[in-house]
């Protein structure tokens, strides 16, 4: 008796898949477990799940924790922790907020999007320890940028604006 069968095309074959889609029925009619060896794809995929979208099977890849309960646990945790720290240090945060006023013109939050779960944008906030024009200088000093990508970081960056930014970074 067969309980399960593997099925592994080659990795520059996979259109013979269509011809054994009858075979798939059969074994799936007979009740036989059938496995597919998908070595036609990268070996390091994170979150891989099978979908089903009108009538078409999907191969679904993200990057979301698979537990449900596990991650509103986590938001919980998150809330609560974040609420009893930000009472906790609201006076250090006030006495911050009031270096940054009285050293440097300008706002005292650094607003920037960020990117965050499955791509949604939200709005992240720091302390400013730079120019308020920051980012207007950041092509002119383009070349000292010590990070590839996205990220511009820089020794002695002059658009900090004091040894208040200093310290906080």
């Amino acid at each position: 008796i067969i309980d399960e069968v593997l099925i592994a095309p080659a990795s520059d074959r996979t259109d013979d898949l269509r011809r054994i889609e009858s075979v798939l029925l059969h074994l799936e009619q007979l009740g036989i477990v059938t496995r597919l060896v998908v070595n036609f794809l990268p070996t390091r995929l994170p979150h891989l799940n099978f979908d089903e979208f009108g009538g078409l099977s999907l191969l679904t890849m993200g990057t979301k924790p698979r537990d449900e309960v596990l991650l509103f646990v986590r938001r919980i945790v998150d809330v609560v922790v974040s609420a009893l720290l930000l009472v906790a240090l609201s006076p250090l945060f006030a006495l911050i907020a009031l270096a940054i006023k009285w050293s440097s013109p300008g706002v005292v939050l650094f607003r920037q999007i960020r990117c965050g779960l499955h791509g949604r944008p939200f709005v992240f906030l720091k302390f400013r320890t730079m120019r308020e024009d920051a980012e207007a200088l950041k092509p002119a000093l383009a070349e000292f940028n010590e990070m590839d990508g996205p990220v511009f970081k820089m020794t002695n960056d002059p658009r900090i604006v004091n040894r208040l930014g200093h310290f906080l970074r």
